[in-house]
């Protein structure tokens, strides 16, 4: 199709009437320099102009493969479906309104749609459909229900504006990516590998596949099912959050996850082999849930495996108002597997309020516990808490006091920490329940200060430094004995939380101590490294 005379509305802002080849191409230029990074085609076999008034599907359908379709200024009410591999395209900082749906379907190269203005309703979206590879990127779907993707190999959203939407969803992605995007609402994703990069990603719900959270923003998580399906492969599930924020809750049945330098409301896990939860800040914001509703930093189910909990800060849980039942810092199901307790600051677990009975007698609840350990536990799943500082644990609501841990005696170690008793004890017995046993504990009769201008640091003259476990395996980094605290010991990377340099994550090594002398097999398991992007 040639190219076509422009009306007298566009003739008088275009010098010429009639645009020459290289005058579009100088236009076009950038758009089809995107999408012929991923064209196994030439660039353009013919250049088939469309102008308002005209149609977008009718020059697709007149097109070949290789041709692309220039879209000039103005809003197109329809639904676009592109089929076969023609590119769209428009001059540059041309305004180009996309109002209906697009579909992406059966498209077996590579494919790029770049820089348009989709939907104007919030009922249209745009839909990509077994296709190999996809990029959408620089689109505007603020005024867009979402996009929707189905067996699609590899996905890439890239600075996707989609704030006003309803939800997106992914299903059968080998590889699915998103960086520098915003999507209200919900992202559902299934039987897909995602990574989710820098950007905003409301609620997201993963299942079936692995899942990185890296460097991203959402108002809640969750990551579902032990092992993957589709085309996310077969095997084991896996979920990476690193320096990311969780503005909700985070509820993950995975069956391995490394949640490490993040800002995090709370976390569930239910079950799965392996966990590593290291150098994050637990921010409960004293949060009032209502209905005598306390809330658990992090909560861990029946069915968890191996769970090791390491230079974290869990602090503001409970409520600040005298209602509500008590929180915990750490909630232990009696079925878990070996828990490993190492590091962690537990600050400000409030207990709950008070009950009136309404014929003047008021009773006062429990305060805040700072671990809580249901049940006994049994030789091959201890629970091991050491190098910990526990203060501020009630603040004088509860005549009953907190209790820093509470636990049964048996396969329960409770050495090397620090407890400010504030209003409360280290253990005691209260109503048959029996708090765990401290040895070596370091009492503080006022909250501890901290280096100034850093987060939750010991200065260099605290009296809790290298008073953490005297064990080579919590040396610091320098081989000093453990520092009490988030930032003891060797596992926890004092840039964690800002570098953009790799940082190392591993899921598990057993065992955790080898004998002198005697022959001991070591398992690793998927160790690896994350990064922010620039």
């Amino acid at each position: 199709m040639a190219l076509k005379m422009l009306d007298e509305s566009i003739m008088q802002s275009v010098p010429n009437a009639l645009l020459s080849r290289a005058t579009l191409l100088r236009a076009l230029l950038p758009a089809l320099l995107v999408a012929s990074l991923f064209c196994q085609h030439p660039v353009m076999a013919a250049l088939i102009s469309v102008f308002p008034g005209e149609s977008v599907q009718a020059a697709i359908n007149g097109g070949t493969v290789g041709d692309t379709v220039v879209i000039f200024d103005g809003t197109y009410n329809e639904d676009i479906t592109v089929n076969k591999l023609i590119q769209l395209a428009k001059p540059q900082n041309a305004n180009v309104v996309l109002a209906g749906n697009l579909t992406l379907s059966g498209l077996s190269s590579p494919y790029v749609l770049h820089d348009f203005t989709i939907g104007i309703d919030r009922t249209k979206r745009v839909t990509v459909q077994n296709c190999s590879e996809v990029i959408l990127q620089d689109l505007n779907l603020t005024s867009a229900a979402g996009f929707t993707a189905t067996s699609t190999a590899k996905l890439t959203v890239l600075r996707v504006d989609n704030s006003g939407g309803t939800g997106s969803s992914v299903a059968n992605a080998t590889k699915f990516e998103c960086k520098n995007s915003i999507i209200a609402s919900y992202l559902n994703i299934s039987q897909s590998n995602s990574i989710l990069r820098q950007g905003y990603y409301g609620t997201v719900n993963s299942d079936k596949g692995d899942v990185f959270l890296l460097g991203g923003s959402v108002s809640s998580f969750s990551a579902g099912s032990t092992v993957k399906s589709g085309s996310a492969g077969a095997g084991d599930s896996t979920a990476v959050v690193f320096q990311s924020t969780i503005g909700g809750g985070f509820s993950s049945s995975v069956q391995r996850s490394w949640i490490g330098y993040s800002n995090i409301r709370n976390l569930a896990i239910s079950q799965g082999t392996s966990h590593v939860i290291v150098g994050n800040d637990f921010n409960g914001g004293l949060r009032d849930l209502g209905n005598g509703v306390g809330e658990d930093a992090i909560s861990l189910g029946g069915s968890t495996g191996r769970v090791k909990i390491m230079n974290n800060v869990i602090r503001n849980y409970g409520t600040s108002s005298n209602s509500g039942s008590h929180a915990r810092g750490i909630n232990i199901a009696s079925s878990t597997g070996p828990c490993m307790i190492i590091n962690n600051l537990i600050q400000e677990i409030r207990p709950g309020g008070y009950y009136n009975y309404g014929w003047g007698r008021v009773d006062w609840m429990d305060g805040g516990t700072g671990i809580y350990i249901a049940g006994d536990r049994l030789a091959s799943n201890p629970v091991t808490i050491k190098g910990n500082i526990f203060e501020k644990l009630s603040f004088g609501y509860a005549t009953k006091g907190s209790l820093a841990v509470w636990g049964k005696f048996a396969n329960v170690t409770m050495a090397d920490n620090a407890v400010h008793k504030y209003n409360g004890w280290i253990s005691g017995v209260d109503s048959g329940a029996a708090g765990v046993v401290a040895t070596n504990t370091t009492e503080l009769s006022a909250p501890v200060s901290w280096e100034p201008s850093t987060f939750f640091k010991l200065p260099a003259t605290s009296t809790l430094k290298n008073k953490g476990p005297n064990d080579a395996r919590f040396n610091n980094f320098d081989g000093s004995r453990n520092d009490l605290g988030m930032w003891g010991g060797t596992q926890f990377d004092p840039d964690g939380r800002t570098t953009t340099k790799p940082v190392v994550f591993g899921f598990d090594i057993t065992p955790d101590q080898i004998l002198e002398g005697t022959a001991t097999q070591v398992k690793l398991m998927d160790i690896g490294a994350v990064m922010i992007e620039p």
